[in-house]
């Protein structure tokens, strides 16, 4: 498929499947009052990672395994579930993610994300408010430079079980209509594209 110049991304006669080491280690821990903790700890060495890259002879984009990079992060969740109906939880993931050729920080690799997560029951467990607020920190651009952090709130409006085999719900996303960016790759003309203000979605699902 042609990317946004016009150009088609081509494959490196040499390519090798990139691989992956995983190491994970995981805390789970059921607290008091319904709430449930979660603390996950990993690291993944990829080596041989397969990359999109500009030949420096044609010009052209062509696939290649550009390096060896190492991942390493830390992810916290707190949850609770209360048999009222009521959800609610917390998470934060701390991410490290670094080319051990260059020594520089991946692209588009944030070093951290967040997330906030509310629903309450307003009629007899069968509709319900839901929110919640993401934020992903500041993340490298293929010029060096950073798109910057963003928070953004969603908003949804559901049914469930209401009327049988019957689910609906209405959303509003970026609610706020934040302006924020997003790293472009070398398929793209712009260092960074900007992404969608407020937008709503309707949805109507039968189950049978």
């Amino acid at each position: 498929m042609p990317s946004l110049d016009g150009q088609t991304p081509q494959a490196y006669p040499n390519l090798r499947p990139e691989t992956a080491k995983t190491s994970e280690f995981v805390l789970e821990q059921g607290l008091h009052r319904d709430f449930h903790f979660v603390a996950s700890a990993y690291y993944y060495p990829i080596r041989g990672l397969i990359s999109a890259v500009n030949d420096p002879v044609s010009g052209s984009i062509v696939y290649e395994n550009s390096g060896r990079v190492d991942l390493k992060g830390l992810e916290l969740t707190l949850k609770r579930q209360s048999s009222s109906g009521l959800e609610a939880g917390v998470s934060l993931s701390i991410e490290h993610a670094k080319n051990l050729d260059t020594g520089s920080l991946l692209t588009n690799s944030p070093r951290m994300l967040g997330q906030v997560s509310l629903s309450i029951p307003l009629f007899r467990k069968k509709l319900f408010a839901s929110t919640n607020l993401e934020y992903v920190s500041k993340r490298r651009t293929l010029n060096g430079d950073f798109a910057g952090a963003y928070v953004v709130p969603n908003f949804t409006l559901f049914s469930r079980g209401a009327l049988k085999g019957w689910e609906a719900s209405a959303s509003v996303y970026n609610a706020f209509n934040n302006i924020y960016v997003d790293p472009g790759s070398v398929e793209h003309v712009e260092n960074v594209i900007p992404q969608d203000g407020r937008n709503f979605r309707l949805m109507l699902t039968y189950h049978y």
